[in-house]
């Protein structure tokens, strides 16, 4: 079992912002058959927005739990979404380059 953890931003690249229960809903239709557990949810606020913080165990290869956050990323229009996978950080998403390398003093735990 692997341990997964997602910052996902609720502004998003089109200067709307996402409304929390919506992102949660729509990360549950992404990630609902890859999920084993939610173990935490919360709303945190970041140095630039407000941010849903999750964490789940999942069955699933970090190649697969990649692919999924990709697609979320595009569905709920963000530049990216950070996660960690088993305590190693990424960013993933369309826009992921322009914000440079995962960097964990930003990330919330």
């Amino acid at each position: 079992m692997s341990i997964v953890k997602f910052n996902i931003g609720l502004a998003q690249n089109d200067g709307g912002n996402l409304e929390a229960g919506l992102a949660l809903k729509k990360a549950i239709v992404y990630l609902g058959s890859y999920i084993e557990d939610l173990q935490s949810l919360k709303i945190e606020t970041s140095k630039t927005e407000r941010t849903l913080v999750c964490q789940v165990a999942t069955h699933c290869s970090e190649d697969i739990v990649e692919r999924v956050v990709y697609d979320l990323c595009s569905t709920l229009r963000q530049d990216c979404i950070a996660y960690r996978y088993n305590g190693d950080g990424y960013l993933v998403g369309p826009q992921a380059s322009k914000w440079g390398p995962f960097d964990p003093a930003e990330f919330i735990e």
